[in-house]
């Protein structure tokens, strides 16, 4: 039995039956230090977001499609396999002994890119 074989059973029992779609939803805060002569001890959550849905889809030939939604999304993140949110989660899986299945990744940004907000 191959790796990703073992990887797709994984995911049936973790997840649900075979013919449904897998996913997950994750939802970060944006965030923003520096409070004064808190020295990076004091910060704040913003009510700015950035959420991920990673939905397995078995079908597809290549790592993972991205799509960008929100005001802040922006046309030089990269679509590919090559986006940050796509390798952390690939590393992740592999220190885990796990092999990704093929992703479809929404990405809903509503953090604007290099404005201090992390």
């Amino acid at each position: 039995m191959s790796h990703e074989t073992n990887t797709i059973d994984y995911m049936e029992a973790r997840f649900g039956a075979a013919n449904r779609p897998r996913s997950v939803e994750v939802r970060v805060p944006a965030s923003t230090s520096n409070l004064g002569a808190g020295f990076d001890c004091f910060g704040l959550a913003l009510q700015l977001y950035l959420t991920v849905r990673a939905t397995a889809v078995p079908t597809f030939t290549e790592p993972c499609r991205i799509r960008t939604y929100g005001d802040a999304s922006s046309k030089l993140l990269p679509r590919t396999s090559d986006n940050l949110i796509f390798r952390t989660m690939r590393f992740v899986a592999e220190r885990q002994g796990l092999e990704l299945p093929p992703l479809r990744l929404a990405v809903r940004n509503e953090i604007s890119l290099a404005s201090g907000l992390g």
